[in-house]
């Protein structure tokens, strides 16, 4: 089961919405509670959960933990995974910004994606871009 979270309400490229926007727990609930145990479920957001308020934060991580579900989300420059006490909860997959492929990188916006397969286990692939060599490079830095 695979369902697509809404992170963001207000925002636009003026006006963050950083902690402004309540994480949408109640239907999540009604939707993860409408699986049977033995699926694998996946939300998949823009925004990490940090994003959410402080208060409705805790909730999400709560029924995260509840479902055995598993985050992903992209929007920060980094890759970045949760850990609870199932496994992996959270996995931010980095993200690439538009730059000259020869310009330096810089520490915060480091160029990287992540390709992620999911069968009977999560395979997870970090790539970043190396740019004193010129090229995409296979990244351990999760």
């Amino acid at each position: 089961m695979i369902v697509s979270v809404v992170s963001t309400y207000f925002s636009d490229k003026d006006n963050s919405d950083y902690q402004k926007s309540p994480a949408p727990t109640h239907p999540l609930r009604t939707l993860l509670q409408s699986e049977g145990d033995d699926s694998q479920k996946i939300l998949l957001s823009h925004y990490p959960i940090d994003w959410f308020t402080q208060e409705t934060e805790r909730v999400i991580h709560s029924l995260i933990q509840e479902f055995n579900a598993l985050y992903l989300y992209g929007h920060e420059h980094k890759v970045k995974a949760v850990f609870g006490r199932l496994g992996l909860n959270c996995l931010g997959f980095g993200a690439a910004y538009q730059n000259s492929l020869d310009a330096k990188a810089r520490p915060y916006y480091k160029n990287s994606f992540t390709i992620c397969e999911l069968s009977d286990e999560l395979h997870v692939h970090v790539v970043s871009w190396d740019s004193e060599n010129g090229r995409w490079i296979s990244d351990l830095s999760l």
